[in-house]
């Protein structure tokens, strides 16, 4: 897949290509049915399956705050889920210029698509809108066969009476529902960080923990322990068969301030209010070594129970290792036995 960036880039070659457009973040199953549909017919007409985007996504920059502000998919994320797919081109769009962001419909399919990409064709879902006008696609459709594009009309996807939507996916990650976010996307929630340094703490419990740097604008569920798996070349193959990630290992997930930790420390009060910074924390169930620096991919498959005070460190370890057993149950029932 070949990767552009404009307007800093030079263009991509005079060649006949059929575009899709959108921000594609988190790449759900309504996105993959749209790449599906673009390589189908890129194929059938002998023309270049391009995918154009935006770089940042535009939720970034027109929300003012959490979820819809953050990403599922950092740009590095969404472009390794794209190149998968086997995609001619990519385009990145710079979305901070404010010429871009202001550009109608219409002014964005003339100037952009047909005059600077070289687009003879668009295919699009149903429900797409574009522009700063936010035309829907049955003018999009007008627009583009004025200007001599071939217009394919993608069906739009759905998942039993849920519409898909990255929108959507945000609002269900941060309350937590990863498991029905996972369904949407048509695959788990991942992150992808490097570990840091911890402070062993975790080890002197019984239960040693990946500290995970992530990304400050990646969307993150709220507070609480989940099971997941991890999957990383530091760990080689794993107990686990994920599909796209390969040998993976269970993992138990711990996202918050690590209240009883806090106050065993003497930096948090009974209630559990601390100012501990926010951490992600990964217990890797069955593995051990050094994984200081290394890039991890992170899975969320549901959410165990939330964040809680514990009379002592003791009553933590105890309740770590039932969260470690329920991991194991909830991966023997999604992946196959981890043991």
């Amino acid at each position: 897949m070949q990767v552009y960036r404009w307007p800093e880039g030079p263009k991509p070659p005079v060649a006949p290509r059929l575009v899709a457009v959108g921000a594609f973040d988190g790449l759900h199953l309504g996105h993959q049915q749209v790449v599906r549909q673009l390589l189908a017919h890129a194929k059938e007409q002998g023309w270049l399956a391009c995918l154009v985007t935006f770089e940042p996504v535009p939720a970034q920059v027109f929300f003012p705050g959490p979820p819809q502000n953050l990403r599922l998919t950092t740009s590095a994320e969404r472009q390794a889920l794209l190149d998968r797919f086997g995609l001619d081109e990519l385009c990145l769009l710079d979305f901070s210029r404010f010429e871009l962001r202001a550009m109608t419909a219409e002014a964005f399919i003339a100037q952009v698509l047909v005059e600077e990409l070289g687009a003879v064709g668009l295919a699009g879902a149903a429900n797409h809108t574009m522009g700063s006008d936010q035309q829907p696609w049955s003018t999009l459709a007008d627009i583009a066969a004025r200007v001599g594009l071939r217009v394919f009309e993608v069906p739009m996807a759905a998942v039993g009476a849920d519409s898909i939507s990255s929108t959507r996916i945000r609002e269900l990650i941060w309350k937590g529902q990863v498991a029905e976010a996972a369904e949407l996307i048509g695959r788990p929630y991942v992150v992808v960080g490097s570990v840091m340094k911890g402070t062993g703490t975790g080890r002197k419990l019984g239960f040693p923990t990946l500290n995970i740097d992530t990304p400050p604008d990646k969307l993150l569920p709220p507070d609480g322990v989940y099971c997941g798996w991890v999957a990383g070349e530091v760990f080689g193959p794993g107990l686990l068969s994920v599909p796209l990630w390969g040998r993976s290992w269970p993992a138990a997930v711990n996202i918050g301030r690590c209240p009883t930790r806090s106050q065993a420390a003497g930096n948090g009060d009974a209630n559990g209010e601390t100012a501990a910074p926010r951490t992600v924390e990964v217990h890797v169930v069955g593995w051990e070594g050094d994984a200081v620096g290394a890039e991890v991919v992170l899975g969320f498959i549901e959410r165990l129970r939330t964040e809680q005070v514990f009379p002592s460190l003791d009553a933590l370890a105890k309740q770590i290792g039932r969260d470690v057993r329920s991991c194991f149950d909830l991966v023997d029932d999604r992946y196959g036995s981890a043991e």
